[in-house]
């Protein structure tokens, strides 16, 4: 059968060969040379099945389409403790922090243990509204199908 100019690799194998020289022979240099071979090594033969397996494969794969699955990734809306966050920020910045104390101001917030588990803000219970309205839009006017299966955090403002 032909042969590659790369590394004398038959048509066959081809798939292991690069245009810089052949992959198998970087990765096995003694049991893949350049020398014409004259006895099938156990390399050779592995190399000729994988071929042939290769060029098989497209059939053994199902269709990709038929595979596919979409994720639809949510965060949580504005919560009570992002709510504090913010003020907490700005508080600092009004008086006259920079952003390390801005950022240190904000941490502090979440010290609090009433927030280990906020509920939504008022603002975020809107959000909430209207992101529904727009997810059951983008449903129905588009190809994209209904989540089969839903993961949710079990805290309060990823259930509300």
């Amino acid at each position: 059968s032909p042969t590659l100019p790369c590394c004398g690799c038959s048509v066959e194998a081809m798939v292991g060969c690069l245009p810089d020289g052949c992959l198998l022979e970087r990765l096995f240099p003694a049991s893949h040379s350049r020398a014409p071979r004259r006895v099938r090594t156990e390399f050779q033969t592995v190399h000729s099945s994988a071929a042939t397996v290769l060029k098989r494969l497209p059939s053994l794969i199902p269709i990709a389409e038929e595979q596919r699955k979409v994720i639809y990734l949510v965060r949580h809306a504005e919560a009570l403790h992002n709510v504090q966050e913010h003020l907490a920020q700005s508080e600092a910045k009004r008086l006259g922090g920079d952003e390390a104390q801005m950022e240190k101001a904000r941490k502090s917030v979440l010290h609090n243990p009433a927030f280990l588990d906020a509920s939504l803000s008022q603002s975020g219970q809107h959000q909430v509204r209207a992101a529904s309205h727009q997810f059951e839009t983008l449903l129905s006017q588009t190809h994209y199908p209904k989540p089969e299966i839903i993961f949710v955090s079990p805290l309060e403002r990823t259930l509300q």
